[in-house]
Order: C-alpha cells, then sequence, then structure tokens
C-alpha cells in the first residue's frame, strides 16, 4: 500500500506511512483493518492520550484532532510557548527541541558577532534584519507553530512505538514512559531560583559592608574632626 500522501511504500495493515506519519486510507477490500481500528477507543485517540499523558490532555486532543480533520498542521497562539518556551519543551520532554532553542542564542549572538567584525559598515543592514527575523522567528513564530510542533513530536513517538513491537499494550506503555509530562522542569526552577537568590547575595552583601564600612568611616572622621575643632580645658582656661 502506497501512502497517498508521500508516496512510500507502506504495509497493507499500517494505520501511518512509516516515511511522513501520516494516517494511511482505509483498504476497500477489508471490513475492518488498523484505519477502523485506530478510530475505536483502543485505536488513534489512544495513541494520543498514552503520549499525552493526563496534563492538558483534553486541549491537546482537540488540537491533534484539528491537525488530523484538515490533513495539515496550521497556526495558532499558544501563549506557554511564547512566556516559558524553554521549560515549557522541558516539560513535554521535547528534550531536543529545548536543547536548540537553549544553543540557538549562543549560535546567533555568535555569528551575529563574527558578521559584524567582517563588515565594513558597523550599522549594516543585513545585520538589522538579521535581528528582525530572528525575534520574530522566536517571539512570533515559535508560539503559533508551538502546537504543530509537539504535534510532529508526538506523531514522531506513536510512530516509533508501533515500528518497534506490534502488540498494542506494549505500545501504549512505551508511549505513556516516552510521553506525558516531566518534572525536571519543577527542578531547573528551583536550582534557576536559588542560583539568582545567590547572585543577588553575592552582589548585595559586599555591597552592603562597604556601604556600612564607609559609614563607619565617615561617622568616626566627623567624631575625630569635631573633637579637634572643639576648645579644651587649657584653651578656656586662657
Amino acid at each position: 500500500m502506497f501512502c497517498p500522501k508521500c508516496g512510500a511504500s507502506n504495509d497493507a495493515a499500517a494505520a501511518f506511512c512509516m516515511a511522513c506519519g501520516d494516517v494511511m486510507p482505509l483498504p476497500a477490500d477489508s471490513s475492518q483493518t488498523a484505519q477502523e481500528k485506530i478510530n475505536e477507543p483502543g485505536g488513534l485517540d489512544a495513541y494520543y492520550k498514552a503520549v499525552l499523558g493526563p496534563k492538558n490532555q483534553e486541549y491537546y486532543l482537540r488540537q491533534f484532532a484539528r491537525f488530523d480533520a484538515d490533513g495539515k498542521v496550521s497556526a495558532n497562539w499558544h501563549w506557554p510557548g511564547f512566556f516559558i518556551t524553554f521549560y515549557w519543551m522541558l516539560y513535554r520532554k521535547m528534550w531536543l527541541y529545548a536543547l536548540c532553542y537553549f544553543l540557538l542564542p549562543y549560535l546567533f549572538f555568535g555569528l551575529i558577532g563574527l558578521m559584524t567584525g567582517l563588515s565594513d559598515h558597523p550599522a549594516d543592514p543585513s545585520i538589522g534584519l538579521a535581528y528582525l527575523l530572528y525575534f520574530l522567528g522566536i517571539f512570533i513564530l515559535l508560539p503559533m507553530y508551538a502546537n504543530a510542533i509537539y504535534y510532529k513530536h508526538c506523531r514522531k513517538k506513536i510512530l516509533s512505538a508501533r515500528g518497534a513491537t506490534a502488540d498494542m499494550q506494549k505500545q501504549m506503555e512505551k508511549l505513556s514512559s516516552k510521553g506525558g509530562v516531566s518534572n525536571i522542569v519543577f527542578v531547573l526552577f528551583i536550582l534557576a531560583l536559588v542560583w539568582i537568590l545567590a547572585v543577588l547575595a553575592a552582589v548585595a552583601i559586599p555591597a552592603y559592608q562597604s556601604y556600612t564600612s564607609r559609614a563607619h568611616t565617615t561617622q568616626s572622621f566627623e567624631q575625630g574632626g569635631g573633637a579637634a575643632g572643639s576648645p579644651s580645658i587649657f584653651d578656656k582656661r586662657i
């Protein structure tokens, strides 16, 4: 059987295309094939539920159902993808995406620094354009396609589980372990908070000590000056 989307050859009982991940069509001579089964309680919806986990499951199921119905992904705004992109990726176990997102600023600003050094004009328009495209991608396009990225991620997980074993129970177990959410984001948040507090303490404590030292020195100087300027008992007698 050939995939109608990409043309790749697949097994006759395949529910998903092994090349592009699209849902395979129902064979005309089959009364109940894998395509029908994935629409049952133990079918495609069950795969999605297994890989999503219980957290915000209904929201993502609606998004995935819309993508499946349209036959393609589309843009829609995702607030966690805007405010806490890196932590959202970690929370949803998109490790590779999170790593790329973390490294992207270093690569980008390193490239900008190289371009600036090689350019004869510090105000090169191409550098300004690069900044514009970068911030549009990070703060506009990424939140708009965050659901689509997660959808593709989950589909790959489903394909991997189906390719690893024909036992549906084992597939579900693998998806449940590889999918869902991770609590590492909360650990990282606590570590980040501790690090911020440590930095603030490292800056504030020496500054406070310097301030108290200067205040003590100023007070001692004023007291010493006052004593030197006041008339002594001998002066009063004269």
